[in-house]
């Protein structure tokens, strides 16, 4: 998932302006979990006391495919020249998921720092400062 959005923000990023579809329902929404915050999923799970087990690693919380289209656009959008998106109900849905993250929450005192559109500033800064 990070990977299909770090794509559709560098096409974003390179079309600035151009218009955008958004297929299916725009209301499915998806667990939009930062690679910062699984780290810092990784890094508690190595304390924890247990034996076995496993733990869901997510926000708990689901951002709809609009939002995160409005979000692409709003980080790597041209200010002056906004895309234009076009809705396409016709064409397939996406994934929709939202991730149990409680007991990661209760046992590893869990707690996820980074949003979506902080996960985007993130992805924009790097491709910005990449050939530094």
């Amino acid at each position: 998932s990070t990977h299909c959005i770090s794509s559709a923000a560098s096409d974003v990023y390179k079309r600035q302006g151009e218009t955008i579809e958004v297929w299916g329902n725009p209301e499915r929404v998806k667990d939009m979990v930062y690679v910062k915050d699984f780290c810092q999923m990784l890094y508690k799970a190595v304390f924890v006391d247990r034996e076995c087990g496993y733990y869901n690693v997510g926000t708990g919380i689901g951002t709809s495919l609009i939002d995160q289209v409005k979000g692409m656009i709003e980080v790597f959008g041209d200010s002056n020249h906004k895309s234009d998106i076009i809705m396409r109900p016709d064409m397939p849905n996406s994934p929709q998921y939202i991730m149990d993250i409680e007991p990661a929450v209760r046992d590893l005192g869990y707690k996820p720092q980074y949003n979506y559109i902080d996960m985007l500033k993130d992805f924009k800064f790097e491709m910005e400062n990449a050939a530094l």
